[in-house]
This record gives C-alpha cells, structure tokens and sequence, in this order.
C-alpha cells in the first residue's frame, strides 16, 4: 500500500462522515417538510389563502433538498468505498466521476438548505403569530 493510497482511504474516509451528516441534515429537513405541512393542512394554522400556498410550496421545497440531499450522499459514500478498491483501476475512475458530481450537487445543496433556513427565520414571526392563534382557538 503506497503513500497515494493511504491518502485516498483517508480522504475517503472524511467523505463518508461528511455523507453521513449530510445524510443525517436531509432527513431532518425532510422530518421538518413533513411536520409542517400536516401542521399547515390537517391543523389550518395559516388562515391566509395566499400565504397557504406560499408556505406549502417552501415545505415542499424542503422536502425536496432534503432527499436529493440523502441520495447523493448515500451514492458519495458508496463512492468513497469504491475509490479504496485496491487493484480495480475502472472502479477508482467511476468513484472519482461520482464524488466530482456529489461535490457540486452538495454544495448547491447546502447552499439552498442555508437559504431554507434563512426563509425560515424570516417568517418565523408570521409562524408564532399563526401558532398562537391555533393555541387561541384550541382553548
């Protein structure tokens, strides 16, 4: 095992535990899509009709960034277990390929998944004020 290899393996290795947050983040936000849309449908916290739609669409945007976000993370960790095959040159190329794409479909990823947050804190005072008229209404 050379010196290049030994770098691989543990450039490979912070790929996964990245991957592996990165898996973790889209499910969360995904958990996050989900839990507000069934607030937002089922409860009928948001009384606004144009501001219903505009909140469905930002879940459902969630939602979207965070299963793209698991799926490119799950093939970039299959990529790292691929570039640390030992004698399979194809292998190494495709891994190489894969985990090129992963960083710029992950970048971008986390780019909007900032951009979510940001939408968030920026309408969070409209969401308390929707969540203290739900309380209001349920007592």
């Amino acid at each position: 095992m050379g010196c290049l290899d030994i770098v691989r393996i543990i450039l490979a290795t912070i790929n996964v535990i990245i991957n592996g947050i990165g898996v973790l983040y889209g499910v969360a936000l995904v958990a996050q899509g989900i839990a507000f849309l069934v607030l937002f449908n089922i409860f009928g916290i948001v009384t606004d009709d144009s501001r219903f739609y505009l909140y469905n669409a930002i879940f459902a945007i969630f939602i979207t960034i965070g299963v793209v976000l698991i799926v490119f993370s799950v093939v970039a960790i299959a990529g790292s277990c691929m570039a640390c095959c030992p004698n399979n040159t194809c292998l190494k190329v495709l891994a190489s390929v894969i985990l090129i794409i992963d960083l710029v479909v992950i970048t971008l990823v986390f780019l909007l998944a900032v951009a979510s947050i940001i939408i968030v804190f920026v309408y969070s005072d409209i969401l308390t004020d929707n969540f203290n008229t739900l309380r209001f209404h349920l007592e």
